[in-house]
């Protein structure tokens, strides 16, 4: 089975996973929709309804929900070093995904929120790119080492050692930035970055600490 990403019913909420081998699929059967609910903590007041469908084949499991919402948030997959790409069609909001070691890929297009530690040490990820996503909390991206590519087109808000240890960094391209929070790029040194801000934040304090510690070529919006 491959990921489709195109064949999107208005109604339909998709969660599609991707892990190394059958073995390590951390439901047995992979077919077992109750298992997977409860996996997520489905249903829930804040993470959505329940799913009512999933489907198996050759690694990737595909679990959909008819209506209603879906968040990843609390899960059982923080810290599956087995999983290595997550994707969803609808869902908005995730805190649930950090330590994936092996994870390379993280497809989430409408996703708006992400919480503290979301992404924390994903190692092997090279770039991430959330084209709606608005708020990135405390220590989002803190400590993944490999990524040189943030692309973030619509953050206005980035918490405190946001993107702390990224020491691969390369492009961060935050157009609409409002707030960085403290000790937002700590442990960025040496790197050529090219930094995309509004210009209202070229003297902020974590933008002085990128300049005097790497080669910066600031864009100014």
């Amino acid at each position: 089975m491959s990921i489709d990403y195109t064949n999107i019913d208005g109604g339909v909420n998709k969660l599609v996973l991707k892990f190394d081998a059958d073995a390590n699929v951390p439901v047995s059967p992979a077919t077992d929709l109750a298992a997977w609910n409860t996996l997520f903590g489905l249903p829930d007041i804040l993470k959505g309804f329940s799913f009512n469908a999933v489907t198996y084949d050759s690694t990737i499991v595909e679990v959909t929900l008819w209506g209603g919402f879906l968040n990843v948030l609390n899960d059982g997959l923080s810290t599956d070093t087995h999983l290595i790409s997550v994707y969803s069609n609808k869902g908005q909001q995730f805190d649930a995904l950090s330590n994936l070691s092996n994870a390379t890929s993280f497809n989430l297009p409408q996703a708006l929120s992400f919480n503290s530690r979301c992404f924390q040490d994903c190692t092997s990820i090279t770039k991430f790119s959330f084209p709606k996503g608005i708020n990135f909390d405390v220590q989002c991206f803190d400590g993944c080492d490999a990524a040189t590519h943030f692309i973030l087109p619509q953050g206005r808000y980035f918490g405190e050692e946001c993107f702390a240890d990224c020491e691969a960094t390369e492009v961060l391209y935050l157009p609409k930035a409002e707030s960085l929070g403290t000790d937002c790029f700590d442990g960025i040194t040496g790197q050529d970055i090219t930094l995309t801000i509004p210009a209202a934040l070229e003297l902020d304090a974590n933008v002085v600490y990128l300049q005097a510690n790497n080669n910066v070529t600031l864009i100014l919006t």
